[in-house]
């Protein structure tokens, strides 16, 4: 079983480094999920936002995901519909 503060440290990381731009109020409602302890709402949250604004995702980004999806035990087929925005 993987450390619930690693997967929020992962989850923390990867808003940080989001390829996009989000509006203030959202990412601070991301971040503030994180800090409440909801990774797994997050990361969801992060996904649907990256879909939404069609973002590109370098490969590294993309492989974060992956193994954020494997730490929260998500289905293998979770990111399947950003594949085709890694670039």
């Amino acid at each position: 079983m993987v450390d619930f503060r690693l997967i929020q440290s992962a989850v923390a990381e990867l808003l940080r480094d989001f390829p996009c731009s989000l509006p203030d109020e959202v990412m601070d409602s991301l971040r503030a999920n994180v800090d409440a302890g909801e990774p797994e709402l997050t990361f969801d949250a992060l996904c649907s936002w990256l879909y939404e604004l069609e973002a590109r995702i370098n490969p590294d980004y993309f492989h974060r995901l992956e193994k954020v999806r494997d730490y929260l035990d998500l289905n293998a087929d979770y990111l399947d519909h950003l594949c085709c925005q890694v670039e």
